[in-house]
């Protein structure tokens, strides 16, 4: 399997962005805009930063030294939580014997690409088949927790594939709906609540539903009261698009939904749209069922990743994959990776401050060598 692909741009005039003040590294921060047409390809191969490089940089960054104590390097590095690579699929359909072969393959990319979270929609199955399927994956290195599912309805069901690093944090689900489920992980003085969502089409009841849910988990939230900050991160399929000039082709002049709009006034940014503005991105295709896949009759980017926004929580990039070789669906995988390194306070159980004060000093100095 292939590293997975990704515009390799950073918009560099975001001053109305809340998230456009940092980068995680000062390659991200260095990289210059660059022009597009319709049509150009935009995807590109990207390294990203070992899990050494990574802690050498947030403890640079934060002028900290590491204390090893007793840790082994497996626990060293299990103890920091630098980065969360959070990515969402509707894989159309898992319940039947022949298609549970795209829950394996879509677990196999999920673990070559060092995906923490994966949101998938559309599986068809109760959480009552849980156990039996958490029995059979062949990798014991993720857990899925699933939602319910509608019996009379073809097309619900949504669950959450969690890695065991995530899974030690993870202390409560929510399943609203079979088109909502929540997982809450919990650190010290900070929790992550990830809404798994699939809002199928025309369905006003669940996009009401989960706008009040937001809303309650968000006020009914005193951060003073309770010495805690929540980072709320929502994806999945929307099955509706903010801005139809850019997230549709053809495009329309359509005003954009009313429903991801109300998730923006709550508090909540697109992140594909905080990294690329302006970008084209599709990541479903429909096609002519009488004819092959040459041409797709339209494409929109109804998959979405949306979080609320935190000062130490910084968007690293966005990414788009097809789906073709692995779930065989209409969607891509969609995923992206944020830079939680100052966000979550576990990671500074084992540091003390450096004592250098000089930032050439820190610049070739290797800080910690696991």
């Amino acid at each position: 399997m292939s590293k997975l692909d990704t515009l390799n741009y950073i918009k560099s005039n975001q001053n109305n962005n809340p998230f456009s003040t940092q980068h995680t590294s000062d390659e991200w921060s260095q990289q210059q805009q660059k022009g597009y047409k319709a049509g150009d390809n935009i995807e590109e191969v990207v390294d990203s930063l070992t899990s050494e490089e990574s802690i050498n940089v947030f403890l640079a960054r934060q002028r900290l030294r590491f204390v090893k104590g007793n840790l082994n390097k497996q626990e060293m590095k299990d103890s920091m939580f630098l980065e969360l690579n959070i990515a969402a699929h509707n894989i159309d359909g898992i319940a039947s014997v022949p298609s549970i072969q795209k829950l394996h393959n879509l677990l196999e990319f999920i673990n070559e690409n060092s995906i923490d979270i994966m949101a998938i929609s559309e599986t068809n199955i109760d959480y009552q088949q849980e156990y039996y399927i958490n029995q059979n994956i062949k990798s014991k290195v993720y857990s899925i927790i699933f939602s319910e599912c509608d019996q009379k309805t073809k097309g619900s069901g949504t669950a959450l594939v969690i890695h065991n690093r995530w899974m030690k944090h993870y202390y409560s689900v929510v399943r609203i709906s079979p088109y909502i489920i929540i997982a809450k992980f919990l650190f010290v003085q900070r929790e992550i609540w990830v809404w798994s969502i699939y809002a199928t089409s025309n369905d006003q009841d669940m996009r009401k539903s989960l706008i009040d849910e937001l809303k309650m988990a968000m006020e009914g939230h005193n951060r003073s009261v309770h010495n805690t900050i929540v980072l709320h991160i929502v994806l999945g399929d929307f099955n509706d698009t903010i801005n139809n000039k850019i997230d549709r082709s053809p495009s329309t002049g359509q005003p954009g939904s009313q429903f991801l709009i109300q998730l923006s006034q709550l508090g909540l940014y697109d992140m594909c749209r905080v990294l690329y503005p302006d970008a084209e991105l599709f990541t479903h295709e429909k096609w002519d069922k009488n004819k092959n896949k040459s041409a797709s009759i339209s494409k929109s980017r109804i998959d979405q990743i949306w979080i609320t926004h935190e000062p130490d929580v910084i968007p690293v990039e966005f990414l788009v994959h097809s789906s073709q070789m692995i779930t065989n669906s209409h969607h891509s995988i969609i995923l992206t990776t944020l830079n939680i390194s100052g966000f979550i306070r576990n990671n500074f159980w084992y540091c003390v401050p450096d004592q250098l004060q000089d930032p050439d000093l820190h610049q070739d100095k290797h800080i910690v060598d696991i």
